[in-house]
């Protein structure tokens, strides 16, 4: 018995199964979307005749499709995917390069940038800047979602509203370059960024977002749906030279990164913004610290295939051998649904 596919429908989660079973008894469990999270959610006993069965999509309380599902039987558990694979309405990604040609870094780079006739900009967005573990008075926007209340820093996000709407106002496509920074325009204070922080990464300048936690991982799905909800931007690049960011071993280290990107675009797919894993100029072989470009991205098409599709795409700067990428995502092992995955081209300096 193997879960070759798990689909939302309506109000239900389909799983689908590589042969039909007689009166075979399971256990669901559910968990956190954070990898880190080992109690469960809610489980629920069940004996199954077919080739599918289905649960309620709200079965935990929460949309089921955030969920990471767990089934076992008695000779332990069951392999195949894990989480629901998301059909979205939305264009698919394209297949061709997408190329950059700006990086916003001040509002007053946007006259310019308009001026230009410039027709695809990025903007660097930090989480630590946007969010806030308490209000701050007037300086607070409420956001609600999931049923919490989330904090924004209102001047931030009319900063960013003075940097993004401009330009899609003028027809630019934006890409936000999203960013865990304890330090960009602002500084976190040490409660808030010893909640979003990867625990690993504490002391580094960028760090990798928290999905081993759920405390943090639940900030992250609250920063990319308030951006991508007040935006609606073209894609979203999940940080910035990701594999060159730590020394973990690359099984967890991808494993944590494609949870981000999954997480991501479970926010985003109804609206069409795209997902983009962000590599550094290290491609073919790995820098001074972390792992090499073509090894990270094999690793994240692998628990792709694995735990459930999702179609995100590669950021690369242009200083990046991006004929040897194209290339690459060219391979059988790298394609999602038969078709190249995208490949966004960032300026040399988007670092």
């Amino acid at each position: 018995m193997q879960i070759i596919s798990v689909t939302a429908s309506g109000g239900e989660i389909r799983f689908q199964l590589d042969a039909p079973v007689d009166a075979h008894k399971i256990r669901v469990s559910l968990f956190p979307a954070a990898v880190g999270e080992e109690g469960e959610i809610c489980s629920l006993t069940m004996t199954v005749t077919g080739e599918s069965f289905m649960l309620s999509r709200r079965l935990s309380g929460k949309d089921g499709i955030t969920c990471r599902y767990v089934v076992t039987d008695a000779s332990g558990e069951v392999e195949g995917k894990k989480y629901v694979e998301i059909l979205s309405d939305a264009p698919d990604l394209p297949a061709s390069e997408t190329c950059v040609q700006s990086v916003v870094w001040d509002v007053e780079d946007v006259p310019t940038v308009l001026a230009d006739g410039v027709k695809h900009a990025a903007v660097f967005v930090n989480l630590s800047d946007l969010l806030m573990m308490y209000p701050e008075g007037e300086n607070t926007l409420y956001y609600r979602m999931d049923g919490r209340d989330y904090y924004v820093r209102k001047a931030v996000a009319e900063y960013l509203d003075a940097c993004v709407r401009p330009l899609t106002e003028a027809g630019v496509s934006v890409t936000l370059v999203l960013l865990n920074a304890r330090e960009w325009i602002g500084r976190a204070s040490d409660r808030f960024w010893e909640t979003v922080v990867h625990p690993s990464d504490t002391a580094a300048e960028y760090a990798r977002f928290d999905t081993v936690r759920e405390s943090g991982c639940a900030y992250f799905r609250a920063f990319v749906t308030f951006l991508a909800e007040r935006y609606r931007p073209f894609g979203m690049a999940i940080g910035c030279d990701v594999n060159g960011m730590a020394d973990a071993p690359l099984e967890s280290f991808a494993e944590e990164y494609i949870t981000a990107l999954r997480v991501a675009y479970q926010c985003v797919s109804s609206l069409g913004t795209r997902v983009y894993a962000a590599i550094d100029t290290n491609f073919a072989e790995k820098g001074e610290r972390g792992h090499a470009g073509r090894d990270l991205l094999s690793a994240l098409a692998g628990f792709s295939l694995i735990e459930g599709e999702l179609p995100w795409g590669v950021a690369v700067r242009a200083d990046t051998d991006t004929d040897a990428i194209d290339a690459f995502l060219k391979t059988a092992e790298l394609m999602h649904g038969g078709e190249r995955r995208a490949l966004l081209i960032l300026p040399a300096d988007a670092e």
